[in-house]
């Protein structure tokens, strides 16, 4: 049970072993991995910006706002209280998603 609490860093006094471990899986990652994700990150920013993906994205972005080749219609104008209604439960969905310490600062 002390091997599996020491590899699962439980406490505090083996912050040392964890700090070594830690920098020793780094290296492994870098020796075997880091020039395949160098690579994949490459081709990842190659793709991207290539004619054909961007030529997808701004007709998907033309298609988004512009449906059909025409605007978009009026949206009905808001009342005060639907207005105020959202703002509320836009906070209250804020505050539900932060932690308390942030909370307290909000």
């Amino acid at each position: 049970m002390e091997v599996i609490e020491v590899i699962t860093f439980k406490y505090p006094r083996n912050q040392w072993f964890r700090t070594r471990m830690v920098q020793f899986l780094r290296q492994i990652v870098r020796a075997t991995f880091g020039g395949k994700i160098n690579l994949k990150i490459q081709e990842y920013v190659e793709w991207l910006t290539s004619p054909e993906y961007l030529s997808e994205m701004i007709t998907l972005f033309k298609d988004s706002f512009w449906p059909d080749g025409k605007w978009s219609s009026e949206y009905p104008k808001r009342t005060s209280s639907s207005i105020s209604l959202t703002k509320f439960m836009g906070h209250t969905k804020l505050q539900g998603s932060v932690s308390d310490e942030l909370r307290n600062i909000m």
